[in-house]
């Protein structure tokens, strides 16, 4: 088998079970490998890490793990990939930063609901170490947090273990080159949009945000947090508020936010997305009128070219044959 993978480009183990010990105590070189996927079972085994038969992949440009914890000390080849994906891997704040600092090659970063490590959740920490060096990740474009806490996560007033993970670590990761970013089903408590917002500041170039979505909300409570991230995003192009597949959430609050200013003629003075060409709305519960209000704003006084409204939600009938074209 080892023969046969060191001549492939890819390579993808999915449903690993954690018992399973297939893999070979050596290390060989695979030269060719360039996308590497391994996911285990949910059966998470505190002691099985990232196998040590793929140490060796100088070409590597691609690696997703789940279910798994990182290698206690990461591979050389690791250095220089442009993609990571990391899905339920069990890791510390400081754990994810370190690997990021390791990885500072990356172009595209996705994590989907990190996990403190199993074998300290019983009696975590009080104090975890202090995070002193951050990642700076220059080369980052594309930034994919996907939070998903289970609906047990959002009756606590504070945060778990596992969702102080990502809190933790994303103040301290630096990408200044960040164009594109997507927040995925965030606690109703504003701590994971906080903690992404705190990340853009401290990375010191906002204005390189051109694109961001806002993706499986499921709480008004919410849109606050958004308008406050908006504000801090001055070359935004592109919006997109998605809800819940199972449910419509009240967002008006959002939709009058980005109504155009009547009496700015120029940029100067207009504090949210003054540049948005692009916008894309699903499963929201709002006004027509003021949904209404705001797009003839924009496409009558700023760029906003392109709307999409998908599975919308009115408060009230729509009396104008625009909106109710756009229903």
């Amino acid at each position: 088998m080892v023969e046969q993978l060191q001549r492939s480009g890819a390579v993808s183990f999915y449903g690993v079970p954690s018992t399973w010990d297939i893999f070979p105590t050596a290390s060989p070189v695979f030269p060719f490998l360039q996308t590497l996927a391994y996911a285990q079972t949910s059966s998470y085994d505190p002691k099985r890490h990232f196998p040590r038969l793929f140490q060796d992949t100088p070409l590597l440009e691609s690696l997703a793990f789940s279910d798994i914890a990182p290698a206690p000390s990461f591979p050389p080849s690791w250095k220089t990939i442009t993609t990571l994906n990391m899905s339920y891997c069990r890791i510390t704040a400081m754990g994810l930063v370190d690997l990021l600092r390791f990885t500072e090659k990356l172009e595209k970063l996705t994590t989907h609901r990190l996990q403190f490590p199993n074998e300290d959740q019983d009696d975590p920490p009080l104090h975890e170490t202090p995070i002193v060096r951050p990642a700076l990740l220059s080369h980052l474009t594309q930034l994919h947090v996907m939070f998903s806490w289970p609906p047990t996560y959002e009756d606590s007033d504070e945060a778990s273990a596992d969702e102080k993970v990502l809190q933790s670590a994303l103040p301290h990761i630096r990408c200044p080159n960040l164009t594109t970013i997507c927040i995925s089903a965030p606690s109703r408590r504003d701590l994971d949009i906080e903690a992404v917002r705190t990340c853009i500041l401290s990375s010191d170039n906002p204005s390189s945000i051109l694109s961001i979505v806002f993706a499986e909300l499921g709480d008004k409570a919410l849109a606050e947090p958004i308008i406050n991230l908006l504000s801090k995003l001055p070359r935004l192009e592109f919006i997109s508020i998605g809800v819940k597949e199972d449910r419509h959430v009240d967002y008006n609050l959002v939709v009058d936010a980005l109504r155009w200013p009547q009496h700015h003629e120029t940029l100067e003075g207009v504090g949210l997305c003054p540049g948005l060409r692009s916008m894309k709305l699903s499963r929201c519960r709002v006004d027509s009128t003021s949904l209404h209000d705001m797009i003839m704003s924009r496409t009558a006084q700023s760029g906003l070219r392109h709307v999409v409204l998908e599975d919308m939600m009115f408060t009230d009938k729509p009396l104008d044959p625009f909106v109710d074209h756009l229903e």
